[in-house]
């Protein structure tokens, strides 16, 4: 993560308190900013690695593409174009094997 991260997260998270939302800084971070985190943590990068591959951070991204950010963001189409059906089925069986291989690992 970088220092702009760092600062976003950082702002969303004072601007939350003003309004007395208390929740941690990691709950006001984008699913970009957390994948980056988890990719650079000694302890969760080695781990995803093992679990998922080392091109886990590319199933993420195409989880996040394809998948989360149609739904997120609703001017973006779920289906754009033909090949989008691929990755989006892609993005799925990924984001199934990360939801059923999480169970077992541990992040405390």
């Amino acid at each position: 993560m970088g220092k702009g991260d760092l600062e976003k997260i950082e702002s969303y998270w004072s601007s939350a308190r003003s309004r007395e939302v208390e929740l941690s800084k990691i709950h006001h971070a984008s699913f970009t900013q957390v994948m980056r985190l988890v990719a650079k943590s000694p302890v969760l990068g080695p781990r995803m690695c093992a679990q998922f591959g080392e091109d886990w951070m590319e199933g993420m991204k195409l989880l996040r593409d394809y998948a989360r950010d149609p739904v997120a963001h609703p001017g973006k189409p779920l289906i754009a174009k033909a090949e989008d059906v691929e990755h989006l089925a892609e993005a799925c069986r990924f984001g199934r094997a990360v939801l059923a291989g999480l169970s077992p690992l541990t992040f405390g």
